[in-house]
C-alpha cells in the first residue's frame, strides 16, 4: 500500500465515488456512519471515509493489520519500524491535536502510537485542506 500525499492511498484516490472504490477494493467487510455523518467502508486493513456532503473519498486509514511494508511517498516502512519518529522527522513540522499528530507536509495523521497498544495504531491519509482550519488550535509537537 502506498500513500501519495494529498493524492491517494493504494488504488484509492481522493474524490472517488463509492462505486469507484468498490471497483478497486471490492465489497467492504462492513459499512458504518460516524458521528460526523460520514460513511465509512471497513476493509480488513483499511477504512475509507467519504465526505458527508459530496459523498466522495476524503480520508483513508491504514490499520496495523496491514501485512508487510507500505510507503509514504518514497519512504518504505513497516509497522514494526519506529514509524512515529521516522514520519515526524520526515515531515519536520508535526502538530498535535486531541491525540492526533498531524503531519501537513506528508498529508497524514498518526494516532495510537503513544499509548503502547499496537492495536490502537493508525495512519490516516487526508485530502488537502481537511485539517487547515484547525491548525490555529494545534500545538507544535516535539519528538
Amino acid at each position: 500500500m502506498k500513500i501519495e500525499t494529498y493524492k491517494s492511498f493504494g488504488p484509492v484516490k481522493f474524490g472517488m465515488s463509492e462505486t469507484e472504490v468498490v471497483n478497486q477494493l471490492g465489497k467492504p467487510v462492513s459499512i458504518r456512519t460516524n458521528n460526523e455523518n460520514e460513511l465509512e467502508y471497513y476493509y480488513d486493513e483499511l477504512i475509507v471515509r467519504y465526505d458527508a456532503n459530496s459523498k466522495h473519498v476524503r480520508e483513508g486509514t491504514l490499520l496495523p493489520q496491514i501485512l508487510g511494508r507500505f510507503q509514504v511517498n518514497d519512504l518504505t516502512l513497516n509497522w514494526k519500524d519506529d514509524l512515529f519518529a521516522t514520519l515526524c522527522q520526515r515531515d519536520g513540522d508535526p502538530y498535535e491535536f486531541y491525540g492526533y499528530i498531524v503531519l501537513f507536509k506528508l498529508g497524514i495523521t498518526l494516532t495510537g502510537f503513544h499509548d503502547g497498544d499496537d492495536s490502537q495504531k493508525a495512519i490516516s491519509a487526508f485530502r488537502s485542506g481537511d485539517w487547515d482550519q484547525l491548525k490555529g488550535d494545534m500545538k507544535a509537537f516535539k519528538i
